[in-house]
């Protein structure tokens, strides 16, 4: 009788995970715009370890990398900046035992920064999206 009451346990138990799984899933999915498989496989990752705590973590790299950015520029990161820099520290979190250095995180605020300003440019320079270039001519 008591492996059937444990048997219940557990999976109450596994089905409770689950839900706050999605919920740790939903939140970086719309706060932070993480792919669905990367979110799933992060909270796959880190099972063991509360949403609340989960999300808080995620919450504290985004103010690290604000600061950071701000101590580096000197001005606010844009919203954008700073969501695909809490991106690459958890793609690189998901792949890696070995946790986050400022080196890296730094990279990451620039390589985020470099692909932003990118973007800005090509989307503002109407004149290089639809112009066939010449070849060189003697």
């Amino acid at each position: 009788m008591s492996q059937v009451t444990t048997n219940q346990s557990d999976s109450g138990a596994t089905s409770s995970r689950r839900a706050l799984g999605d919920v740790v899933i939903m939140a970086l999915r719309e706060r932070w715009d993480v792919e669905e498989d990367a979110a799933r496989r992060f909270v796959r990752r880190h099972q063991n370890l509360y949403a609340e705590d989960l999300i808080g973590f995620m919450e504290e790299l985004e103010m690290h990398l604000a600061r950071m950015h701000h101590a580096r520029f000197g001005h606010e990161a844009v919203p954008e900046v700073l969501r695909r820099a809490v991106v690459y520290g958890l793609d690189y979190l998901i792949s890696s035992r070995v946790g986050l250095s400022e080196k890296q995180l730094a990279d990451f605020i620039q390589y985020a920064n470099d692909e932003v300003a990118s973007e800005r440019t090509r989307a503002s320079d109407t004149g290089t999206q639809n112009t066939v270039h010449p070849k060189n001519v003697i």
